[in-house]
């Protein structure tokens, strides 16, 4: 499993150029992700498997070769092409290695906390505490572990939610969007609820819900 990193003008249907010459060269295309600035930069990343870990330097040699191909069709100017490694297969150290969250080789979740703009605090529990923020210009909630006294077991609590989070995908379920796990900042990012918290609407309100609307949640 190797990731791919390419820099490059931004272009219309780049990233399905890109992905044609990836298929071309013998890759099977796991994940790919598209990012474009507002200055006209792309930075395209694809997972990618069908390639032997030891052939990574041929694997790169080849892009370098192919990819002025696609530059003399579109006229592209190429920035960087990051040097293609093997996609971590054990996993991502938290803390100290006093515990590891598995990394799924084609999940890609780990956020940088520099990218992201805290707005408020909106609640607080034992062990952490909930903002509003943005991420990317998305409205998002940053629950942020608490760091005065940390310990094995909120360290394995906070692992084991990133570890839940990051496989459940439902309509009915707060969307992960990713988390961060290396210290100082362990944090987990999630959609932002607009309508308030669940207990605000039930308690606060005096909000009501019926087996109407409560059964379209279950499923």
């Amino acid at each position: 499993m190797h990731e791919i990193t390419i820099s490059t003008n931004d272009k219309p249907k780049l990233l399905s150029q890109l992905t044609s010459l990836l298929s071309e060269i013998g890759l099977n295309i796991q994940e790919a992700h598209a990012f474009s600035t507002t200055d006209n930069y792309s930075l395209d990343v694809f997972v990618v498997d069908n390639w032997a870990p030891k052939d990574t330097e041929q694997l790169r040699s080849m892009l370098l070769k192919e990819i002025p191909k696609i530059e003399t069709s579109t006229h592209l100017k190429p920035h960087a092409i990051c040097p293609v490694t093997e996609q971590d297969q054990i996993g991502i150290s938290l803390v100290s290695n006093l515990i590891n969250v598995p990394s799924d080789l084609i999940d890609v979740w780990e956020i940088d906390a520099q990218q992201l703009i805290y707005e408020k605090q909106i609640a607080n529990g034992s062990s952490g505490d909930l903002y509003k923020g943005t991420f990317c210009s998305q409205d998002v909630a940053i629950k942020v572990l608490r760091g005065e006294h940390p310990n094995n077991k909120i360290h394995s609590e906070f692992a084991q939610e990133v570890i839940i989070m990051r496989k459940v995908r439902h309509k009915n379920v707060v969307k992960f969007i990713g988390a961060c796990t290396r210290p100082p900042s362990l944090c987990i990012i999630t959609e932002f609820m607009s309508g308030g918290s669940m207990y605000d609407f039930l308690h606060k309100q005096q909000g009501s819900l019926n087996i109407r609307s409560l059964t379209p949640s279950s499923n």
